[in-house]
C-alpha cells in the first residue's frame, strides 16, 4: 500500500496583537467553518456542552 501525505485542510489564522485567546479561537473557528464542539474535538479537548 502506498503512503500518501495528507495536506492540512485548516486555514491558518494569525493572532492579532493583544487579542485574547477566546477571540482568536472564535476567528479560527469561523475561518474554518467549525462548530464550537468541532473545534474542541479537533483540538483533542472534547466538545462544548450546551446547557439550558
Amino acid at each position: 500500500m502506498e503512503i500518501v501525505e495528507i495536506q492540512s485542510w485548516l486555514f491558518q489564522v494569525e493572532p492579532l496583537e493583544g487579542e485574547s485567546l477566546s477571540h482568536f479561537l472564535g476567528r479560527f473557528r469561523r475561518a474554518n467553518e467549525l462548530t464550537s464542539s468541532g473545534l474542541g474535538k479537533a483540538a483533542g479537548l472534547g466538545g462544548a456542552i450546551a446547557t439550558n
